[in-house]
């Protein structure tokens, strides 16, 4: 699924991800990732030497913390430093060009892939000026369905079930949009999905895992088979925002719109805590333009497994309404 050079006398992995070219001499776990020419890359994955990652915290600068994902956040000019609990640092430089691994953890690189590739990717495309979202997508019935909300509110635990009755994945985590003239579409993420291993025994049983999503995760990683899927990208309809935090009188689905509209899309961007220079307004003209282009439903949702073949259904009538035009 990727392809091998020798560039500089050192073995090079260059694979498609997200509509990028991504190229490391590190030995990364790419299963699930698309093939690409060898080229210049978006972004190139290095191993760290030391010299270029600071020690101390002054010299960077909007120092945040992830609760979520267990790691520190720090910016300076053109860099940022995303700090795990348990070792792992990753340094986006050069503008996001560069991501920079130190691994001073107990576990090998191709453990850590995911992480390494989710957040570092992610981070990387912010200081090139590019915003995502955090969420999964789906194609049920030719209908894209982006499922946002906090995490681990059970995005991929429904894309699990939905994709058991025929849906297709179009991208676990993270969301790269693309506005134009037609809409919004999304290119493909690796065809993988991450899920607790209950959800992968009662809904997608028979695909193959490639480990942990994290060592110290509860996820699995599986893969979701894409035969033939030779687009780099799919329309998106429609978002549908998960939430648990609901009262017992608020309706079961519902349109959502005006300024809650954007308050509920603003904090599903990854990195949502970012404040450097520029990201206000890069983050609000991103979040105004998803709200402008795309319907936003808010879905009562609770994961347990009882309720998610309901939440299935309610989802793909909301779908069948929608083809319509009703």
């Amino acid at each position: 699924m990727v392809t091998e050079s020798k560039i500089a006398g050192h073995r090079n992995t260059v694979a498609q991800v997200f509509g990028l070219c991504v190229q490391t001499e590190l030995q990364l776990c790419f299963d699930g990732f698309g093939e690409t020419e060898i080229g210049d890359p978006t972004i190139r994955i290095v191993m760290g030497r030391g010299r270029d990652m600071p020690d101390h915290q002054s010299m960077f600068s909007h120092v945040k913390k992830d609760f979520d994902a267990g790691c520190s956040f720090f910016l300076s000019d053109g860099k940022m430093r995303l700090v795990f609990d348990d070792g792992l640092e990753l340094l986006i430089k050069d503008n996001g060009t560069i991501i920079e691994v130190n691994n001073r953890t107990s576990y090998n690189l191709a453990e850590l892939s995911a992480y390494i590739t989710n957040f570092g990717v992610s981070s990387a495309l912010l200081l090139q000026g590019e915003e995502t979202l955090h969420g999964t997508m789906v194609e049920v019935e030719g209908v894209g369905v982006g499922l946002i909300g906090p995490s681990g509110v059970g995005k991929s635990t429904l894309a699990a079930s939905l994709i058991s009755q025929g849906a297709q994945l179009v991208t676990d985590d993270i969301m790269r949009l693309i506005f134009d003239n037609e809409g919004v579409s999304v290119y493909f993420g690796p065809d993988r999905l991450k899920v607790f291993p209950d959800t992968w025994q009662v809904h997608l049983p028979d695909a193959p895992s490639t480990g942990k999503f994290y060592p110290t995760s509860d996820k699995e990683l599986i893969l979701v088979s894409r035969p033939g899927e030779t687009r780099p990208m799919s329309a998106l309809h429609m978002l549908v925002y998960l939430d648990r935090q609901h009262t017992a009188a608020s309706r079961l689905l519902q349109e959502v719109t005006g300024p809650e509209k954007l308050r509920s899309l603003a904090p599903s961007t990854m990195s949502n805590w970012c404040e450097g220079e520029g990201r206000p307004e890069q983050h609000f003209a991103f979040v105004a333009g998803v709200a402008k282009r795309l319907p936003l439903y808010r879905l009562r949702y609770s994961p347990a497994r009882e309720n998610v073949s309901d939440t299935t259904r309610i989802i793909r009538n909301l779908i069948s309404r929608s083809r319509a035009g009703t």
